[in-house]
């Protein structure tokens, strides 16, 4: 039954923030395409982006686990070598706290329903990385492109669950086979699905000069 209201609480979260990003990339298209700017080949992009990660907590008295969405906030440099190709680097931040109950204690017998009430457990993570990433434009359009991403780089990731510490150093990825950015030459806004630590879904806004 837990792992059910989990899945229908993380479902409704992903559908709520879809709904809200897309209204925003559906602003920034109304906006691109009623300015008359013409055009020109900017190399130079600098970007903020927003992502929603799925983060997992492995509790070991608890076989359901949490599944929740935390935010990553990054920060983007883009050089553009053509209309098509471009390679980019990124710092990125990713923070979270949350207190969670576990219905499930470990004994003899495995681990069993908490018949006396729920266990509570404290948990705060905190990761920053650098990401290098080559970004590929296949369908242009004077005002809007569809774009694929690929991106890895060294990550540090700090976690404290109650009392538990670790820290961890790393790599991580970023696989984005499908991005949308509308704009005129020089403010677009963009939305982005994928897999990876910038999030399954990413919205920003960038300046190219």
């Amino acid at each position: 039954m837990v792992s059910v209201l989990y899945k229908l609480r993380v479902l409704l979260i992903i559908s709520i923030m879809l709904k809200k990003y897309f209204t925003i990339l559906l602003c920034f298209m109304v906006w691109g395409l009623s300015s008359q700017a013409q055009e020109t080949m900017k190399k130079n992009e600098v970007s903020f982006r927003v992502g929603e990660l799925f983060n997992c907590i492995d509790v070991d008295d608890d076989p359901v686990g949490y599944v929740h969405l935390s935010p990553i906030f990054s920060l983007e440099y883009r050089c553009h070598f053509n209309k098509v190709w471009s390679i980019g680097l990124s710092a990125n931040y990713f923070w979270d706290k949350t207190r969670e109950a576990s219905y499930y204690v470990s004994n003899s017998y495995g681990i069993i329903d908490n018949c006396e009430g729920a266990a509570y457990y404290d948990y705060t993570e905190h990761a920053v990385f650098v990401l290098a990433d080559a970004k590929a434009r296949w369908c242009r359009h004077q005002r809007w492109n569809f774009y694929s991403r690929l991106g890895i780089g060294p990550a540090l990731s700090t976690y404290k669950l109650d009392e538990e510490r670790n820290t961890t150093i790393g790599y991580t990825f970023q696989v984005s086979p499908i991005g949308a950015e509308v704009g005129n030459d020089k403010i677009r806004g963009y939305l982005e699905l994928g897999v990876g630590l910038q999030g399954f879904v990413n919205v920003g806004i960038s300046h190219r000069f």
